[in-house]
């Protein structure tokens, strides 16, 4: 095992300082601390090819005390299909690559004091504790996964039958061959076979705020890596919020809300920059982690959960001058499982550059009950994979806007796009405008167009005549009109978007709320 950060403490202890002890945040917040959950939001392994995809990441304990992790594989539907215990001395790492366990069943190997009493295995260092946990006899070191459990899990997470799940399947068949799901990690009291769906597993879950790690996805085919921290998900064993039935919790729709887990939900409206610029070889994909609200099983194939497609509240994308664009409707289809990677050019924004705001709550008349204490909110994470080339590029996470424990109003504090909005450039006022400058009407979501819904007069009263690109009536995002012949010099002049001859698509039948018009001046 890795005692890198040993190195750091063991030199404090030599001058005589004591070891801080790991620092604490406060529920219900998205933060980067210890904690006693943690959550890889997404994960792929390209089955097929050896040097495609694959996920590794790291759990490292922030304290000096011994500690238990259990480790749960998730599909991307969010079923679980693995579970294994790691042991972790005092400031310990260990790494697992998800690869060497989906081709060859390749476990971490580690073992408590009672299964190591020679330290072969888990060495401790001088500030490190190593302890028994006698519950891990017969079950650390860890084996390697059998042929079948390597089978399951290579099928499970690929949207293929398992005869483990009795011939059911449990992930969305792509067809690609690559692996799908999420991870968590979380504090336990012992080693256990259980999966957190399993009521049998309440009694094991520990309150310990210990966890942090980092991930990283790798692809040597694209000679590509992001990398990015876990995300920690803080227990209470006496904060209101989470240990109160009918609040929610990380694991409520596990315990039916009972906040038997203690666990502070996620956010669930977002906020992260993308890039979509085909020219200059950028884009951007968006890892997305959503929590259905209630638990996941294996389901006949061909099928899919009750539950699935999960639509979203609402999303709006933004360029970099504020403008905004509804894609499609609040309950649109964009981010439908628990787990996904998306690519930013598939939310129809019409900009190259820009952010969007995604609340992943659900709309209103989708029917759910839970959890009690507020039945439309879905705790979700957001990390933003961006590249250049498909080569260089960094991971960034998504900025939280609120947190499931006292979610942001639903619909009232959404960005207001109603029905739609429209801008012209050049902008009203502008002078010394270019004679050859063409007119770019822009609108935030899709219209259609009558043949005279645009007029450009220089001077007023003048009609210029003009080409329009893209010709007829759309639908289109934007129109550019080319004026025939150019404009004249040093003439005032105004272009007008007639509001009842443009009409949105996404808001089927709604007009602007008022002419679009721009007047300025041409160069000398």
């Amino acid at each position: 095992m890795k005692k890198g950060l040993l190195l750091m403490v063991i030199a404090v202890v030599a001058l005589g300082a004591s070891v801080a002890p790991p620092a604490h945040a406060v529920v219900c917040t998205v933060d980067n601390v210890p904690a006693a959950t943690l959550l890889l939001p997404y994960f792929e392994v390209d089955l097929a090819n050896p040097n495609g995809a694959d996920t590794t990441f790291t759990i490292n304990n922030a304290s000096a005390t011994a500690v238990l992790a259990h480790v749960t594989l998730w599909t991307d539907l969010g079923v679980p299909t693995q579970t294994f215990d790691i042991y972790l001395t005092g400031y310990d790492v260990e790494k697992v690559d998800l690869r060497l366990l989906f081709a060859a069943g390749v476990t971490p190997r580690t073992a408590s004091a009672g299964q190591d009493p020679a330290e072969k295995i888990s060495p401790h260092g001088p500030v490190s504790q190593d302890i028994n946990f006698a519950s891990c006899n017969g079950r650390l070191p860890l084996p390697p996964l059998t042929a079948a459990e390597v089978a399951h899990i290579r099928a499970a997470h690929t949207g293929a039958a398992s005869p483990t799940f009795g011939g059911n399947c449990s992930g969305l068949a792509v067809g690609d061959n690559i692996a799908r799901g999420y991870v968590t990690i979380d504090s336990v009291n012992a080693c256990n076979p259980f999966l957190p769906d399993d009521p049998l597993y309440v009694p094991y879950i520990t309150f310990q705020n210990v966890f942090f790690g980092n991930f990283e996805y790798v692809n040597r085919t694209l000679t590509t890596t992001y990398a990015g921290a876990l995300v920690g998900v803080e227990a209470s064993f006496s904060n209101p919020e989470v240990s109160v039935p009918g609040q929610y919790t990380f694991y409520g729709r596990y315990n039916n809300y009972t906040a038997t887990d203690r666990r502070e939900p996620l956010a669930t409206q977002w906020q992260t920059r993308i890039l979509s610029n085909a020219a200059f070889g950028q884009n951007t994909d968006l890892i997305v982690w959503r929590d259905p609200g209630v638990a996941s099983t294996p389901f006949a194939c061909g099928g899919n959960p009750s539950w699935y497609p999960l639509p979203l509240e609402n999303l709006v994308l933004f360029d970099e001058q504020e403008f905004p664009v509804v894609p499609a409707p609040a309950t649109s289809n964009l981010f439908a499982a628990a787990a996904q990677r998306i690519p930013a050019s598939s939310l129809g924004s019409p900009y190259a550059s820009g952010y969007v705001r995604a609340t992943l709550s659900l709309p209103a008349g989708t029917g759910s009950v839970n959890p009690p204490e507020d039945v439309r909110a879905r705790q979700s994470y957001v990390f933003a994979v961006t590249s250049s080339n498909g080569k260089y590029g960094i991971g960034l996470n998504g900025f939280a806007l609120d947190t499931a424990c006292a979610v942001l109003s639903h619909d009232a504090n959404q960005p207001i796009v109603n029905p739609f909005m429209g801008t012209v450039f050049p902008g009203d006022g502008s002078t010394n405008v270019p004679v050859s400058q063409k007119v770019n009407f822009s609108f935030s979501e899709k219209v259609t167009i009558t043949p005279t819904a645009f007029k450009i007069e220089c001077p007023t009263g003048s009609n210029i005549p003009f080409t329009s690109n893209p010709a007829g009536s759309g639908p289109s995002f934007s129109f550019q009109l080319t004026p025939t012949p150019s404009l004249p010099a040093n003439t005032a002049c105004k272009a007008t978007g007639f509001a009842s001859q443009i009409t949105g698509t996404s808001h089927v039948g709604a007009n602007p709320p008022a002419d679009i018009v721009t007047n300025f001046t041409t160069a000398p």
